[in-house]
């Protein structure tokens, strides 16, 4: 449960309580520590110096024990979530964050990768401050791709729409950040006209090299070297126009095959 919160207008910051079990074991341990230091200057002659040091182990162990075992603070933000623990801190790119439950006594942080970060904690609004923030993030990526689409325009009006769309919001509507577009280009499940409408928007803000290791990655030759055009100082025009209608061609050459396999079953 969270003891002190502040929100600010892009963050929220919580303090979860520490970990009461290895709290206890300290304690016990600080406390046998103590008893052992009394027997030890029991047989001892009288030395100042020699029992402040002895007695002063226990404490020691005790003040160590409760500052490995106090509570993490979790920072959630619009672009990731930090948690600061005893031994370090880490921040997780909202990018990297598939889901976020609350089992047991922990909340799970699942990444993409595989891994689940664990919190000890039983705190809802942490759960509920990341998963406000990832959907967010998901509408800002759904918003990136309605306007990354071409929609009818012509194409150079298109490209020169694309060149200034980073970080200009038209009226009544937010600005989309790099971020966002980039989920769009890595994401080769999109339409390849979002993704190269999104790889011509960051290379005309100056993040050309997302566009390039989009292109390094890509087995289709003809993406490869749109993608490298775009990133590139070459005018891509000729290769996005040859790619786009390729691609219409091969999906009304489907479109009817479509239709065939639905209506002979």
């Amino acid at each position: 449960m969270a003891e002190d919160r502040e929100l600010g207008r892009e963050t929220t910051s919580f303090k979860l309580r520490g970990n009461v079990g290895p709290g206890v074991t300290a304690l016990a341990i600080s406390v046998l520590a103590f008893i052992g230091a009394l027997i030890l200057l029991r047989d001892t002659p009288p030395d100042a110096v020699l029992t402040t040091m002895l007695l002063g182990v226990p404490i020691a162990i005790g003040a160590f024990a409760a500052w490995l075992t106090r509570g993490a603070t979790v920072v959630v933000g619009e672009d990731g979530v930090r948690i600061e623990r005893a031994l370090g801190r880490r921040f997780l790119p909202i990018r990297e964050i598939e889901g976020v439950t609350s089992r047991s006594a922990s909340i799970e942080i699942k990444l993409f990768s595989g891994e689940t970060v664990s919190l000890t904690s039983l705190d809802t609004l942490v759960v509920g401050a990341i998963t406000q923030a990832l959907e967010t993030r998901d509408l800002r990526r759904r918003d990136a791709h309605a306007r990354l689409a071409r929609r009818g325009r012509p194409l150079k009006d298109w490209l020169e729409d694309l060149s200034g769309l980073l970080g200009r919001g038209a009226f009544r509507e937010e600005a989309i950040g790099a971020d966002e577009v980039s989920a769009v280009l890595d994401d080769a499940t999109q339409p390849l006209e979002q993704r190269l409408g999104a790889a011509i928007a960051l290379s005309k803000s100056g993040q050309a090299a997302r566009a390039r290791i989009a292109a390094d990655a890509s087995a289709n030759p003809k993406i490869r070297i749109a993608l490298s055009k775009i990133a590139g100082d070459d005018d891509p025009l000729a290769e996005v126009e040859a790619l786009l209608e390729a691609e219409a061609q091969a999906e009304a050459a489907l479109s009817p095959l479509a239709k065939r396999g639905g209506t002979g079953g």
